[in-house]
C-alpha cells in the first residue's frame, strides 16, 4: 500500500498516492450513490453487501464526527464537515507531516508543557551527575508520531476478506440469476471499501492514547529502576535518576502526574467514541443469537435480518468487532498494569533504604580489614557510595541538609537523615502511585473494569462452547 512509502518520495510514491486518494474517494462515492440507485436487476445478495458497506461506512463516519465535534468543543454546522481540511485529512490520508492534525483524530501528536509546574519540579539531577535537566526529558517522546498499528489493521483486514468471500461463495452457489458484470464490479468496489474504513477506524481509533502513556511510563519506570542485570554494563546506572535528591523526585513525580492529567477530558470523550462501534456490536450479536439459537423473541423469524446472507455478515462483524475491541482492551489492561510496575520499582527502592537504615552499622561502619559485605556493583553498593559522596560535599562546603549544617563528627547523622528522607520520598510516591491507579486506571467506555485476559477467556470459552451449534447450521447455508 502506498502509505507505507511515506518516506520514499519518489515518482512511484506520488503515483500510488494519487491513485490511493482517487480510488480510496471514488469506491465510497461509488457505493453510496449505487446504494440509492438500486434496481430489481442487483442481485439480492450484492444489495445486503451494500446495506452492511453503508452501514460500516456510517459507522465510522459517526465516530469521526462525535470525536470531531468534541474536539472544537461546539456544533459546527453541516457544511463545515464538507470543507473542514483535517476531517477530510483523515478520510483522504495527508502525509504532509506540517499539516499533522489532520492524520488523525485520536490524541495524535500532542505535546506536554511544563510551564505551570512550581519551578523546582522542573529540574532533576541523574545518578552519577550534578548537571540539571529539564523536566521535558522525563516526558521526551511524548509528541514523537505514530503509525496506524499494521499487525491490528492486517488482522481485520484479513476477517473482511474472508467475511466477503464467504458471502460471494454463498451468492455463486445460489444465485439463480446470471452475475452480470455491474454485479462483480459492485462487489469489488465493496472489497476495497471495507478495507480502507477498516483503515480509517485503525487511524481514528488506534489505542494511540494508551501507547503514548504506556511508552511514557516504561520510560519513567527505567529512570528508577536499579535492579536490572545489566545495571552496570556501559555505565548504564549513571542514566538513572538521582533517587538521593528529594528534588529530583519530586520532578519525576510531577511529570507523572502531569502525564496521568494532561487533557484528561478529552481522553474521556475519546473513549465514548467507542459507543459507535458498541450498538453495531449489539446489533450483530442479536442477529446471530436469533439465528444460531433460533431466538425469535428478538427479530421475527421471517425477518430479512435472518436471511442467510445476513446472519455470515454478521457473524464476521462478530469476530472483526471482537478483534477490535480486544486491541483496546490488551492496551487498556498494559496501561493499567504500568502502575503496578511502578509500584513495584518504588517497593524495591524502599526496601533497599529500609536495609540500608536498620543495618546502617553493617553497611557504613565496617572494619575495612573484613569482608565487605555489600558488593559494589550493586544498589547497595551504588547508594552507600552516594551518600557517602553527599555527606562529604555538604559538610566540607559548609551546604544545608533539609535546613540544618552538619560537622564532620555529626557525618553519620548526616547520612542516617538522608536515608530517612529519602524513605520518606519515595512512600510519598508510592501512596501517590496508588491514589492514580484508582483514578486514572483505564476504563471501557469510561465505566467498566476489563482485563485482556479475563475478555480473551470468556471469548474463547463461548466460542468452544457455542462452534457445535454454530458449524453445522452455518455449512447448512451452503448446501440449502
Amino acid at each position: 500500500m502506498p502509505f507505507l512509502l511515506m518516506c520514499q518520495k519518489d515518482g512511484c510514491y506520488f503515483i500510488l498516492l494519487w491513485l490511493w486518494l482517487a480510488v480510496s474517494f471514488d469506491s465510497i462515492v461509488y457505493t453510496v450513490i449505487n446504494f440509492f440507485l438500486t434496481n430489481n436487476n442487483m442481485l439480492f445478495t450484492v444489495e445486503l453487501i451494500l446495506k452492511d458497506t453503508i452501514f460500516f461506512i456510517i459507522t465510522a463516519l459517526i465516530v469521526t464526527t462525535f470525536l470531531k465535534v468534541n474536539i472544537l468543543k461546539e456544533s459546527p454546522p453541516f457544511f463545515y464537515f464538507c470543507c473542514d481540511e483535517k476531517l477530510i485529512n483523515t478520510y483522504l490520508y495527508n502525509f504532509d507531516i506540517s499539516k499533522v492534525d489532520g492524520y488523525y483524530l485520536d490524541y495524535q501528536i500532542r505535546v506536554i508543557k511544563a510551564d505551570d509546574l512550581p519551578a523546582p519540579s522542573r529540574q532533576f539531577t541523574l545518578f552519577d551527575s550534578t548537571e540539571q535537566k529539564e523536566i521535558n526529558q522525563l516526558l521526551q517522546g511524548f509528541d514523537q508520531f505514530l503509525s496506524i498499528n499494521f499487525q491490528m489493521f492486517g488482522l481485520l483486514s484479513l476477517v473482511i476478506i474472508l467475511k466477503l468471500f464467504m458471502v460471494f461463495y454463498y451468492l455463486y452457489i445460489h444465485s439463480q440469476m446470471e452475475v452480470s458484470t455491474k454485479n462483480i464490479v459492485d462487489l469489488t468496489v465493496s472489497i476495497f471499501t471495507y478495507l480502507y474504513i477498516t483503515f480509517i477506524l485503525c487511524r481514528t481509533l488506534g489505542n494511540f492514547d494508551l501507547i503514548r502513556k504506556i511508552n511514557l511510563f516504561k520510560q519513567l519506570n527505567e529512570y528508577i529502576n536499579f535492579n536490572e542485570e545489566d545495571l552496570f554494563k556501559d555505565n548504564k546506572f549513571k542514566k538513572k535518576l538521582d533517587i538521593l535528591s528529594a528534588t529530583s523526585l519530586e520532578s519525576w513525580d510531577s511529570s507523572r502526574k502531569l502525564l496521568l492529567s494532561h487533557e484528561y477530558e478529552d481522553l474521556i470523550i475519546l473513549e465514548l467514541a467507542y459507543l459507535g462501534l458498541i450498538f453495531y456490536y449489539l446489533f450483530v450479536i442479536i442477529i446471530c443469537l436469533s439465528s444460531f439459537y433460533e431466538l425469535n423473541w428478538i427479530i421475527p423469524k421471517e425477518s430479512p435480518l435472518l436471511s442467510d446472507a445476513v446472519v455470515i455478515m454478521s457473524l464476521f462483524n462478530f469476530i472483526f468487532l471482537s478483534l477490535f475491541f480486544m486491541y483496546r482492551f490488551q492496551k487498556g489492561t498494559e496501561f493499567n498494569e504500568c502502575f503496578d510496575d511502578l509500584q513495584l520499582t518504588v517497593q524495591e527502592l524502599l526496601d533497599v533504604l529500609q536495609d540500608l537504615g536498620t543495618q546502617y552499622n553493617d553497611y557504613f561502619l565496617q572494619d575495612r580489614k573484613q569482608e565487605n559485605k555489600v558488593q559494589k556493583n550493586t544498589i547497595y553498593g551504588l547508594l552507600i557510595i552516594k551518600i557517602k559522596q553527599i555527606s562529604y560535599e555538604c559538610i566540607n562546603n559548609n551546604k544545608q541538609y533539609l535546613g540544618e549544617y552538619y560537622t564532620l563528627k555529626q557525618k553519620e547523622t548526616l547520612r542516617k537523615e538522608i536515608i530517612t528522607n529519602t524513605k520518606r520520598c519515595l512512600k510519598k510516591i508510592l501512596q501517590s502511585i496508588k491514589t492514580d491507579q484508582q483514578k486514572y486506571s483505564y476504563k471501557f467506555l469510561n465505566l467498566f473494569e476489563i482485563k485482556f485476559n479475563e475478555f480473551l477467556t470468556t471469548v474463547l470459552l463461548v466460542a468452544v462452547t457455542s462452534l457445535p451449534q454454530i458449524i453445522p447450521k452455518f455449512i447448512e447455508f451452503y448446501k440449502k
